[in-house]
This record gives C-alpha cells, structure tokens and sequence, in this order.
C-alpha cells in the first residue's frame, strides 16, 4: 500500500506538517516513509524504515514539500 502526501504554499510551513500528513495515511502493518523538502537549488530528505509512530525531523520549514 502506498500513500502520498504533499504541499506546495505560498509561505513557509513546517516540515513537521509533511509528518502529521503521513500518520494520516500511515499503512497498519510493516512500513517505511520518507519526506522531502525544497532547499535552494537542492532537496533535504529525511527517510526510515518502520512505523511513523512519534516521528519528529529537523528539516527546515518549507513552501514544497513531498
């Protein structure tokens, strides 16, 4: 099963929106998730294997996110 999740906004949002985003989605059963943030000229992600669960990043807030 697989689930997406993404934002594009005028002002910055924080990254932990694309998070909360993902539990909505989130599979009951083996998973793995990843998010993605627009930083510049390059992209920051931040990937794991395993339930969402309590998950926090440090990616910075953002206008694109995935």
């Amino acid at each position: 099963m697989c689930g997406i999740f993404g934002y594009i906004k005028e002002e910055k949002v924080p990254s932990q929106t694309l998070i909360e985003g993902l539990k909505i989605l989130e599979y009951r059963g083996y998973d793995s998730w990843g998010i993605v943030v627009k930083q510049k000229d390059s992209f920051l992600t931040d990937k794991h294997v395993g339930r969402i669960g309590k998950a926090k990043t440090s990616l910075p807030s953002n206008s694109l996110g995935l």
